[in-house]
């Protein structure tokens, strides 16, 4: 439809009136998906973030660690792991909450 933003298929090459996508013009980075520029973006800011605590000497709010790293991963795939199989309880509704 002519005046409609950019769907997924044309993310990065939409020059559709009223699309105020900056990767449209041939600027910036080329085609790329969505989630994966969400995914650098909140790369960038955990970056910027910890070397902002690196900078005025604070501990950051992480573990410190590969371990400390590895345990949050693994908390992340056994989460994702219930969802796929689709089992789980459902514990909040069985507190009444």
């Amino acid at each position: 439809m002519p005046g409609t933003a950019a769907t997924d298929g044309d993310f990065a090459t939409s020059n559709a009136p009223g699309n105020h996508n900056p990767f449209a013009a041939g600027v910036g980075l080329p085609c790329m998906d969505a989630s994966l520029v969400i995914a650098l973006l909140a790369l960038s800011t955990g970056f910027l973030a910890g070397a902002a605590f690196a900078f005025v000497g604070v501990p950051i709010p992480a573990p410190p660690t590969v371990a400390g790293l590895l345990g949050i991963v693994g908390i992340y795939l056994g989460f994702k792991a219930v969802e796929f199989f689709g089992v789980g309880y459902d514990l909040l509704g069985a507190l009444g909450l």
